[in-house]
């Protein structure tokens, strides 16, 4: 399944099972494990530790409309030769989505959840959604690329939580096994759209008689940037705040566009499942 052309995946990688893979070994430092996929190779080149300070220092980017957005690193990667970075946004991303009547392949009409693409349209429901949302101590955000939820989103299991989420630390999201304790039951609250994507739903609102949805991705999506410039030539330096705020600045990264991940979304999953959802560590190359 490849990356759709709507907004919010234009720029995001959903993380999506390719079966069951083999863990990367803990290959040498000068010789780390490569990966092919779909016809290309890579290799795994950082991943750090939960609580060390790279994984816990986020970095701010910005997009054409220098709209602003705070991200961690999860893992570099080198794919071909060049050298990306996958970066998880610091706050929950989530869709606008429209209740229309489209035609079925009977010719029917049936109701279905539409994403909004329109920006215009984006920015007129932004204030409401936004006072919706405010009535659930959640802030909606106008972020660079996506939007975002800034606060906490309760599972249905976790109700009775009471600490709230604000953005300082990293997100922390599971990989669910279904297999382990049987299929996973779809929740009445959760959606799917067009994609196949499940999805949230956060809460609904109204504008102009139409019903509006917006809905929060049930698995992590990243941002992936790639490196102009490999300005880290020792990886094995302490960690300077300088330094990484330099590597990792609009200056010296690139949001991939929609046909850049599309073409490399198979290889940049693998890497993902074998990386952040794998190992806790890598070797860091000298």
């Amino acid at each position: 399944k490849g990356l759709s052309t709507e907004p919010l995946r234009d720029i995001i990688i959903p993380l999506k099972p390719l079966g069951d893979l083999e863990s990367a070994s803990n290959a040498a430092p000068d010789e780390p494990e490569r990966f092919t996929e779909a016809g290309l190779s890579g290799s795994i080149i950082r991943v750090w530790s939960e609580f060390s300070d790279e994984a816990l220092t986020p970095i701010t980017l910005h997009d054409e409309q220098k709209r602003p957005i705070k991200c961690f690193i999860q893992q570099e990667v080198e794919i071909e030769g060049q050298e990306y970075v996958v970066l998880l946004p610091a706050d929950t991303p989530v869709k606008l989505f429209v209740w229309r009547e489209v035609a079925n392949g009977d010719g029917e009409l049936e109701e279905d959840l539409i994403p909004v693409e329109d920006e215009a349209m984006i920015e007129t429901l932004f204030p409401v959604a936004r006072a919706v949302l405010e009535e659930e101590n959640l802030v909606l955000q106008r972020s660079g690329f996506v939007l975002t939820i800034k606060g906490f989103l309760p599972d249905d299991d976790d109700e009775d939580e009471d600490d709230d989420y604000e953005g300082d630390e990293p997100p922390d999201y599971e990989v669910e096994d279904a297999d382990a304790d049987g299929a996973a039951e779809d929740e009445e609250e959760d959606d799917e759209d067009d994609d196949g994507e499940e999805l949230q739903l956060v809460t609904t609102f109204f504008h102009d008689a139409n019903e509006y949805n917006i809905c929060a991705p049930l698995e992590p999506l990243f941002l992936i940037g790639r490196k102009k410039k490999y300005l880290t030539k020792d990886r094995g330096q302490e960690f300077s705040l300088a330094r990484w705020q330099n590597e990792y600045s609009d200056a010296n990264l690139d949001i991939l566009t929609a046909d850049e991940l599309q073409h490399l979304d198979p290889i940049l999953t693998r890497l993902l499942l074998n990386g952040v959802f794998k190992l806790p560590d890598i070797p860091v190359p000298q």
